[in-house]
């Protein structure tokens, strides 16, 4: 019987071998070396030692199941005869931020974690009725830390020179925070606008 090398302790791609199982005889009268493994998703599972040591298994079967439920959610979104909104929403802000010079030229860009469909569905969720994507900062790019789900009054009111302000949690432009603090809406303004000049901006 051929010496088993002992790879416990070790960790190839996904998995780390926790101890030799068992050997075991092969049809072809040869033996091979099984080992009990834990793969990152947490799931316990005994493998070949020398698929597991030379890469050519790499997970416990999670990552090609990820990788057909990754393929099927993208491919049900995009199909032409059936094209949901939420994949067009998508699609749509990708291409803009390539071809459009209102975008490219102006350095807006969509972050690479949403280059991928997957990610920007799970991340902002489907999109509800009547709304669209929005940037809360205009003059930012495509991120989940800034945009929301907005109606088309919101989207009106969201130009490059309207300022937002953080209000109980919830992202007001001028008009709205100066409604719900009570504060007058013209002094604010200029207070507002004065402090800019000040700061150079």
């Amino acid at each position: 019987m051929s010496k088993v090398k002992d790879i416990t302790g070790m960790k190839f791609n996904q998995l780390t071998v926790v101890g030799l199982n068992r050997i075991e005889r092969t049809t072809n009268n040869r033996t091979r070396a099984l080992f009990d493994c834990v793969c990152d998703c947490g799931t316990s599972v005994t493998l070949v030692g020398t698929l597991v040591s030379r890469g050519k298994t790499k997970s416990c079967g999670c990552r090609k199941i990820s990788a057909v439920i990754s393929r099927n959610t993208k491919h049900s979104h995009s199909q032409r005869s059936g094209r949901t909104r939420i994949y067009s929403i998508w699609s749509g802000m990708i291409n803009r931020c390539k071809s459009h010079k209102n975008y490219y030229g102006r350095g807006i860009s969509v972050c690479k974690r949403w280059e991928n469909f997957e990610n920007f569905l799970l991340d902002m969720g489907d999109c509800p009725d009547g709304f669209s994507i929005e940037r809360v900062d205009n003059n930012s790019g495509y991120s989940p830390e800034n945009c929301v789900w907005a109606d088309r009054k919101t989207q009106n009111s969201n130009t490059r020179r309207t300022r937002f302000f953080l209000h109980e949690g919830q992202m007001m432009c001028m008009k709205d925070y100066a409604r719900a603090t009570g504060v007058n809406y013209h002094t604010f303004a200029s207070r507002v606008y004065k402090q800019e000049i000040s700061n150079g901006a």
